[in-house]
């Protein structure tokens, strides 16, 4: 909770901040009680707008080196808030920065800590397993594009590192993974999990619905978007479409271990399992924005992407008995991991050049969950084998700031 209060003082500071420099990028530009504008030379300008843009043409580059006038080539970026907010700036190509915190718990289909028994008593006997509970931690991604130009498209480049942990005490007369059990005392069991992940895509958005959109550098004498002598920006659509493509290189790292304390609390037997793996491969997405407000400055998206990560794979086991014997057993070979990931949320438009989003996220890495066996010498023959999934769910919070 306090680096979570930590990180929400940091960002109203950065808010603070981005506020400011817009005021600065303004340069003294504010609109007149006449309904004009006025310039950093004390000039006016039209302040009349079409779908948030000036109707008529803008001799000087107050807001950058794209003069909205009959003729340019600059094009418009058309239903996209984050370029398109306040009618103000070069819209056909921007740097952006993202920020996220995650709030993240790692999720195992099948995590047994240790397995109870109640065998003494036949008529009463049963068998209770107990899982891992993950827990909620601190966690980050970090990235930034730049945008080709008015037809909506971008390259991307993420960087997310998510971390989780757990713990468990299995009793005296427990069972559990690789035996790692003392006669005299309890195992404690720790585990964590650290996965990073680099992705390069390239994304397009395509506006649903709306007026007719001017296309990349189309001549205004054609009349193209049929208003008229000067191009125009249409209205921004309520919803749009972003398809995304690219590859993801990934490592991946769980770790867990066992240690069995004996009477004098000193330990009596231990065990660590790990597994590691890196790769990397294609990947695809697709996500669905549906916007609100004055100028589309709030919306919600839902948004789905998959890889499919070819890498090797290692999983080593050492065990250290009462006699101080190390034993080491090692597996590696070459897989193919499929990813699948969700995410939902709400974004909303601080300044002309900032978002602020905020929603829930899913991650789900198939063939890199536990691989459990248990010395069942009492047990009966049907048990329980899970898919073998380590899955990732937790909030984010998302800062977005271009220029």
């Amino acid at each position: 909770m306090t680096r979570f209060v930590v990180l929400t003082a940091a960002l109203v500071a950065m808010l603070a901040l981005l506020t400011a420099v817009e005021s600065a990028h303004a340069q003294g530009q504010a609109f007149m009680p006449d309904g004009t504008m006025s310039g950093p030379d004390d000039s006016s300008y039209p302040a009349e707008f079409v779908g948030g843009y000036p109707s008529g043409g803008w001799d000087n580059d107050i807001w950058g080196n794209c003069n909205y006038g009959c003729g340019d080539d600059c094009g418009y970026d058309c239903g996209n808030p984050w370029w398109d907010c306040c009618g103000l700036g070069d819209a056909s190509r921007r740097w952006y920065f993202i920020a996220d915190y995650l709030y993240v718990r790692a999720s195992f289909s099948e995590a047994v800590a240790y397995l109870e028994q109640n065998i003494d008593d036949p008529e009463d006997s049963y068998d209770t397993f107990h899982e891992l509970n993950f827990q909620h931690e601190s966690s980050y991604r970090f990235g930034g594009g730049y945008q080709l130009g008015c037809c909506d498209e971008e390259v991307r480049f993420m960087y997310t590192r998510m971390t989780s942990s757990a713990s468990a005490v299995a009793p005296i007369d427990s069972l559990v993974a690789y035996e790692t059990i003392s006669p005299d005392g309890p195992t404690a069991i720790y585990a964590d999990v650290d996965t990073k992940t680099y992705d390069l895509e390239f994304r397009k958005t395509i506006p649903l619905g709306g007026p007719p959109c001017c296309g990349c550098s189309d001549a205004c004498d054609d009349d193209p978007c049929g208003c008229g002598d000067a191009c125009c920006a249409p209205a921004c659509p309520a919803w749009d479409v972003t398809w995304s493509g690219g590859v993801r290189f990934a490592d991946v790292n769980w770790n867990r271990h066992y240690v069995a304390y004996g009477d004098s609390f000193e330990p009596f037997r231990q065990s660590r399992s790990t597994l590691s793996f890196d790769g990397g491969g294609p990947r695809v997405g697709l996500e669905g924005r549906r916007y609100f407000g004055p100028q589309n400055w709030f919306s919600i998206f839902l948004q789905g992407d998959i890889s499919v990560l070819l890498g090797q794979m290692q999983q080593q086991v050492q065990r250290i008995d009462e006699e101080d014997l190390l034993t080491t057993q090692t597996a590696h070979g070459r897989r193919i991991i499929p990813v699948t990931e969700i995410e939902a949320g709400a974004t909303a438009q601080l300044t002309c050049h900032s978002l602020l989003s905020a929603g829930y996220l899913f991650s789900a890495w198939h063939d890199l969950g536990f691989r459990d066996e248990f010395n069942f010498a009492t047990q009966l023959e049907d048990q329980y084998d899970d898919a073998n999934l380590l899955g990732f769910d937790g909030f984010f919070l998302r800062l977005e700031v271009g220029y």
